[in-house]
């Protein structure tokens, strides 16, 4: 990675590091914790901005000119955004998660629905059963083999530390959303 875009992702993570060493953010924390002990209080608000964040930070915008970087560079900046514009209840972290490397080949059926894009915003317009009424299950299921490359996810554990583990924590976590429980 040239020294620039080296530089930039650092300045990146270094704002974001103090944002999440604000007080502000451990009172977000505690105020998550009565939440999820279901004691009444403040409600608690995520903003998610989906399919609205080329309007926030359009891709053209990246100062880096390696493509990997520019991918951390949008990440560490988009972090930064909710935090410094959004102002929802979203506690800032110092936290790097990478996702295990995985290869997860299904289990037959795949989502089925037909969209369109409108000004390169994707937009769903019906969802198709993917399994019909008169047809067997059994002919479209089966079972789901997921491995995981545990050499590459420490490699790259090992090289996004390189980059700014010194100012961040990162760790390896597992698969999120519709996903699996892979050992760490």
């Amino acid at each position: 990675m040239p020294d620039k875009d080296r530089q930039i992702i650092r300045d990146l993570a270094k704002r974001l590091a103090e944002l999440a060493g604000d007080p502000a953010e451990e009172t977000k924390i505690a105020q998550w914790r009565r939440h999820n002990g279901l004691k009444g209080g403040k409600a608690m608000v995520l903003v998610y901005p989906e399919d609205v964040w080329d309007e926030f930070l359009p891709k053209g915008t990246m100062q880096c000119e390696g493509e990997s970087a520019r991918v951390f560079e949008w990440a560490l900046r988009s972090r930064l955004y909710l935090a410094e514009n959004i102002h929802d209840a979203r506690p800032g972290s110092a936290e790097w998660e990478i996702s295990l490397h995985h290869s997860d080949p299904g289990n037959g059926i795949a989502w089925n629905y037909g969209r369109h894009d409108v000004d390169g915003r994707r937009r769903t317009e019906a969802f198709e059963p993917v399994i019909k009424d008169d047809a067997d299950p059994a002919d479209h299921v089966h079972m789901r083999t997921v491995s995981v490359d545990h050499d590459a996810t420490q490699e790259e554990l090992e090289s996004i530390s390189e980059l700014f583990g010194d100012i961040l924590d990162v760790r390896k976590r597992g698969i999120r959303g519709f996903g699996f429980a892979g050992r760490l």
